[in-house]
């Protein structure tokens, strides 16, 4: 991961390693797969029971955004891979028909 261009940050709650290890390897993967030379930042919160998070992801390319919530750090980060992947498969067709 390039630290210089990923960004999360955590509020409401402090993340065990386990969490962070997680969410670090989930925005890696989400790295790896966008444009090159995109950042990408996230962010992370709890509010009671619910965690909520947001990834945007900034290149010359576009704008990717997603936002999720639940009650599961893992659940959450699913759901916002999936929607982060939906759109860069899109902008992938859209590139190559180009």
């Amino acid at each position: 991961m390039y630290l210089d261009t990923v960004n999360f940050q955590f509020h409401g709650f402090h993340p065990s390693d386990f969490t962070r290890n997680y969410l670090t390897s989930l925005l890696e993967e989400m790295q790896e797969e966008s444009p090159y030379g995109a950042t990408l930042r996230g962010n992370f919160t709890r509010h009671g029971k619910e965690f909520k998070a947001t990834v945007e992801i900034h290149s010359k390319a576009g704008h990717f955004f997603a936002r999720a919530n639940g009650h599961r750090v893992r659940e959450v980060g699913q759901r916002m891979l999936e929607q982060i992947r939906r759109q860069l498969a899109k902008w992938r067709t859209i590139r190559e028909t180009a």
